[in-house]
């Protein structure tokens, strides 16, 4: 997830295998609930500091877990995700 209130960002370190982004301009149902198949499944998951990363933190995911922390802000999480600083 890239997507902010100040806008979209781009993300350094991402694998340009079979991403799939998710943004309100690009979810038919203006539902991010429905994505909990989708964060169980995958084996990555990039997030910035937004309403979907606390969504991925609350859920029993095997995937590796990224914060990108692009706007300089403290997030206390409950799983273990590798923060990407720049």
């Amino acid at each position: 997830h890239n997507e902010h209130s100040t806008g979209v960002k781009k993300l350094k370190n991402i694998p340009d295998k079979k991403i799939i982004y998710v943004s309100k301009k690009t979810d038919p149902m203006g539902n991010m609930f429905l994505y909990q198949k989708l964060i169980y499944e995958a084996s990555q998951i990039h997030c910035i500091n937004s309403s979907f990363i606390h969504l991925v933190d609350r859920l029993n995911t095997p995937a590796k877990l990224f914060y990108h922390d692009l706007i300089g802000s403290t997030l206390k999480l409950k799983n273990q995700w590798q923060i990407i600083n720049y």
